[in-house]
């Protein structure tokens, strides 16, 4: 589970669960459905290939990818990384 922070507004990931601000929600719910069939996450791995959202990892892959790492802030929790099944997610 992670809080993020973007541009002043925040969006929470808990277990595929997307809350906060509503076009924040939507644009990380089309991001991942764009992305369905494309590996999101570390080039080595672990990675999703579909249910992005399910992974914390892949979700804030996904954050950074849309709105760029300078302003992407993680203000709550932490990024799970699975360590079981690296790139088979």
């Amino acid at each position: 589970m992670f809080k993020a922070e973007i541009h002043g507004e925040s969006i929470m990931v808990n277990n595929g669960r997307l809350t906060g601000d509503f076009n924040l929600v939507r644009l990380l719910e089309i991001e991942a459905e764009i992305m369905k069939g494309y590996k999101v996450g570390p080039s080595a791995g672990p990675f999703t290939v579909e249910n992005h959202l399910a992974s914390d990892l892949s979700a804030w892959f996904l954050l950074l990818q849309v709105f760029g790492d300078e302003n992407v802030e993680l203000i709550e929790g932490v990024i799970n990384v699975p360590l079981e099944n690296v790139g088979v997610l």
